[in-house]
């Protein structure tokens, strides 16, 4: 079945068919939120998978990027296809009805359980009270920030939505790890909610930019303090933006209680593995400055890629680019190079009133559909082009629409030589983590 369905009738079942793999994944720490949980999620299996290079950390994340196999890791390496191919058959066979999400998260815990993982971190998919991964009654439970998305099944209001999230903890919930939030009201929801579960709430400690800066590079990590086991540690996060020093944050708190819940593994004496691994991660597609062959070596560090797909990920994005070089910002001529998924007309609104500014050029283009999920489809052209008008006016920005995709776009910025000119000109590709698969689908084959 191949659609969005939201409950937990048929996972369960199809668990259950497979020998409830759920209850064989080690110590779980389960994410969910409206934004940042696939950071988080990234930021600690690659802390703990450094730190303990003898254990086996599970990551179970969506969508994926360029694959199935991608949101299915053990130490940072995929799942191989032919295993994932071997429990597709497993599950074909038991003859359930099932939506590919609910597939493709049966395939990951039953290959982790059979792998015998020592600990396992899942990102929620839609939601959390209903989402086929809320199947742990005692998992360290992470809430990352909310906002308003996905209101056509999680409710129009943030209480609403926070009431989804928040229905990942349980009675038996090991805790809960809540991330700084926009929304009091949001806040409120998730605390009640852990104190009708009688879950305990760690504290987060804020990530802010470090004193030292010696050797920054604001186009590949920032240099940020935070606290980690109560002690003040300073790491150069590979995330950019600000936002991923509220992510980190979280991951740090979650990282603090996970050993404090999870009495088995022994606590770091010195926390520089934990450190070393946070370093070390790797997550394409959210603020990463790209290469594309074939373009002049003055277009190095001025080519951006971001997956922001809602209105906090665009306020995100906007921020980043005017503070990462503030001397440019006011005069910078930016290029976008824009994708969003079809059939939300008003976070199309959002996106493109965050964004653009006047005089702007904006090149619409499209993604493949990615696989699995022939649901998700590109906005037509026009339609982002009616939003552009419909914010700014007729002619205040240029809209170009490039209908055969990154291929397309990579051929134009090339005849056309857009980046040739050493005039600080940006050039960001975003809309949608799908455009960023098209992306890097395009990249590899380069």
């Amino acid at each position: 079945m191949n659609s969005i369905r939201l409950g937990l009738e048929s996972i369960s079942a199809l668990l259950a068919a497979l020998g409830d793999p759920q209850k064989r994944m080690g110590a779980v720490v389960h994410v969910a939120g409206t934004n940042g949980k696939g950071s988080v999620c990234a930021l600690i299996q690659s802390a703990l998978s450094h730190t303990h290079s003898n254990l086996k950390v599970a990551r179970f994340s969506s969508p994926h990027l360029l694959h199935p196999s991608d949101s299915t890791t053990i130490n940072g390496v995929a799942i191989a296809e032919e295993t994932r191919q071997d429990f597709l058959h497993q599950i074909s066979r038991t003859g359930l009805k099932a939506t590919s999400f609910e597939i493709e998260t049966a395939v990951a815990f039953a290959w982790f359980a059979v792998e015998g993982v020592d600990a396992s971190v899942v990102e929620v998919g839609l939601g959390g009270r209903l989402d086929a991964t809320n199947v742990f009654a005692d998992a360290l439970c992470i809430v990352t920030l909310l906002g308003l998305d996905h209101t056509e099944f999680l409710g129009d209001s943030i209480e609403a939505i926070a009431r989804e999230k928040a229905g990942i903890l349980h009675q038996e919930s090991r805790g809960c790890v809540l991330g700084a939030q926009s929304f009091e009201k949001a806040e409120r929801v998730v605390e009640e909610w852990a104190q009708t579960m009688n879950c305990v709430l760690f504290h987060v400690n804020s990530v802010v930019a470090s004193p030292d800066q010696a050797g920054s590079d604001p186009t590949q990590f920032q240099r940020v303090k935070g606290r980690l086991f109560d002690q003040e540690v300073h790491i150069n996060l590979p995330l950019l933006g600000h936002h991923q020093r509220d992510n980190l944050a979280i991951a740090l708190a979650t990282l603090s209680a996970f050993y404090t819940v999870y009495t088995k593994f022994p606590k770091p004496a010195d926390p520089a593995l934990l450190i070393a691994g946070i370093e070390s991660t790797k997550w394409r597609g959210r603020l990463e400055f790209i290469s594309i062959p074939g373009l002049p070596q003055t277009s190095q560090r001025r080519i951006l890629a971001d997956g922001a797909h809602n209105s906090q990920g665009a306020v995100a994005l906007r921020q980043f680019i005017d503070s990462f070089d503030p001397t440019a910002s006011n005069n910078r001529k930016i290029l976008w190079v824009f994708a969003c998924k079809q059939g939300a007309k008003q976070r199309t609104d959002a996106l493109v009133s965050t964004l653009f500014r006047k005089g702007d050029s904006v090149w619409v283009t499209s993604f493949e559909t990615p696989e699995g999920m022939p649901w998700v489809t590109s906005a037509l052209g026009e339609e982002v082009w009616e939003c552009v008008e419909g914010v700014f006016g007729s002619g205040s920005v240029n809209v170009r629409m490039f209908d055969d995709g990154v291929a397309s776009v990579v051929a134009a910025l090339k005849e056309e030589k857009v980046l040739e000119a050493d005039d600080g000109t940006l050039v960001v590709f975003c809309g949608s983590l799908y455009l960023m698969a098209s992306l890097h689908r395009f990249l590899e084959k380069k």
